[in-house]
């Protein structure tokens, strides 16, 4: 008498376990597994798996979402590791994905956890743009109104085109060299050194803040142009 198969076949000739307990990792990809065979899972009373190898698998619900979990083993302990639904996520991008998930869990590491942070320093690092921080150390400084709207007015027209909008940890020393020294050929050595200084100052209040690892502006001893001092004549008596 044939042993009996616990396993039941779909139309599409490919088995998944319906409902099963948690099985032992497969260790590699079921081949043949072809979106034809994805787009026929149909909704059933319960939930169940569809398994693509590697402990990969679609999980369809009764009301038709086709959700890809990924299961791992961390500290003892079984995990699932959601990647998206099917079809926006395809089934090749989903065994990328889970296959940078097992990198993770090589580490240590918890791919949702680590999802979740790199979400979160994305929205920090967009929400500090250059211009954000620009402003508000222009607002820290105990300036005259008149000083505080030209320096402002500088930096709108020479450095604001170029890196504004920006996330300051995605601005490196070339981009401030590369401003800087057409600042320089366009506005003056001058306007030069005042946007140094006051990019400098931006970047230290970042720096201190913990919004970056280092300042990107150098001192470019050869690079750029010198700003020479320039004295005016002295006042006479009447003028003074």
């Amino acid at each position: 008498m044939p042993p009996i198969n616990s396993k039941s076949k779909t139309e599409s000739g490919f088995q998944c376990n319906e409902g099963a307990p948690s099985q032992a990792p497969e260790r590699a990809p079921k081949r043949g597994v072809s979106d034809l065979a994805l787009r026929a899972l149909k909704p059933k009373e319960k939930s169940y798996k569809f398994s693509v190898g590697d402990s990969l698998y679609l999980e369809v619900t009764p009301k038709g979402s086709k959700l890809w979990r990924w299961k791992y083993r961390l500290d003892g302990k079984e995990n699932r590791y959601s990647i998206g639904d099917y079809p926006t996520v395809s089934l090749k991008e989903a065994r990328e994905a889970a296959e940078a998930a097992r990198k993770l869990v090589k580490q240590g590491l918890h791919p949702a956890r680590q999802k979740r942070l790199e979400r979160i320093k994305t929205v920090h690092d967009q929400a500090n743009t250059f211009e954000a921080i620009a402003k508000e150390w222009i607002a820290l400084k105990d300036w005259e109104d008149v000083t505080r709207k030209r320096r402002l007015d500088m930096l709108k027209r020479v450095v604001f085109p170029t890196i504004g909008e920006m996330p300051l940890r995605e601005i490196t020393p070339p981009v401030i060299l590369d401003i800087l020294q057409t600042a320089s050929k366009k506005n003056g050595v001058t306007v030069m050194a005042e946007a140094k200084r006051t990019m400098y100052g931006i970047f230290e209040l970042a720096a201190e803040t913990f919004r970056v690892d280092s300042n990107p502006v150098h001192q470019w001893r050869e690079a750029l142009p010198k700003n020479k001092t320039q004295h005016k004549r002295p006042l006479s008596k009447a003028e003074i």
